[in-house]
């Protein structure tokens, strides 16, 4: 515009500055810091899709997921002891938690590591832009649902309590599939087939697996020729 003082004057265009990658983490003293642990669970359960955009933005949260991973576990022993509590009337409370906690603190970590590099190996040959370090954190967020497994395993009902189970089950994976979705920037239907790919794969494999172990054993073995399928 004009200077009315001064007469009209050149404008001179400025180039624009380029957006920021999704991928690329804020750093401090850009953004708010970022969300705490119970932030994190009040966004997974009600705010998903959000929470996981804004996650990230940040360096992935080890530590919130491990520690939800660690809670859900806990939760997921203690239902387990309040199933088979008579099965277990000499080992204690305390002594199952720690037990199952144990256990299902390393299965857990070991399942959500493994989990995330094999679907972030897919995602990429679906094109996905993320990292295997933000897919396990967000995935280790998904396990939210686990935490009200104890109050599944309170249903006297045996039908419900399954349902209940269930439904906590499919709540799990559809945050996974969002977490797919947003941390290697894919679409819905791609970030779906990243989810079932490795599910298919490891049938395939199994069913191969026992093919091959039942025509080693039906070879090995004389008179077992005629029983195998043509």
């Amino acid at each position: 515009m004009g200077n009315p003082d001064t007469g009209p004057s050149e404008f001179v265009a400025t180039p624009a500055s380029p957006p920021v990658p999704a991928s690329q983490s804020i750093s401090a003293g850009q953004a708010p810091p970022a969300p705490g642990f119970l932030d994190v669970v009040y966004g997974v359960v009600f705010r998903p899709v959000a929470t996981y955009r804004t996650l990230t933005q940040y360096q992935p949260m080890i530590p919130r997921s491990l520690l939800i991973v660690a809670l859900s576990s806990l939760v997921q022993g203690t239902s387990m002891w309040l199933q088979f509590a008579g099965e277990f009337e000499s080992v204690s409370l305390a002594g199952m938690i720690s037990i199952m906690g144990a256990v299902g603190i390393t299965v857990g970590v070991a399942t959500n590591f493994f989990s995330a590099a094999v679907m972030h190996l897919f995602a990429e040959l679906f094109g996905g832009r993320g990292t295997g370090m933000m897919l396990f954190s967000l995935i280790g967020m998904c396990q939210v649902p686990g935490l009200l497994l104890g109050v599944a395993a309170l249903i006297p009902e045996p039908t419900l309590a399954g349902l209940a189970t269930g439904g906590l089950g499919l709540w799990t994976g559809i945050l996974t599939i969002l977490a797919i979705r947003e941390s290697e920037r894919l679409s819905t239907g791609r970030a779906l087939a990243v989810f079932f790919m490795p599910i298919v794969a490891l049938t395939v494999a199994v069913v191969l697996f026992v093919v091959f172990v039942a025509s080693f054993i039906f070879s090995q073995i004389p008179g077992l020729e005629s029983f195998m399928p043509v």
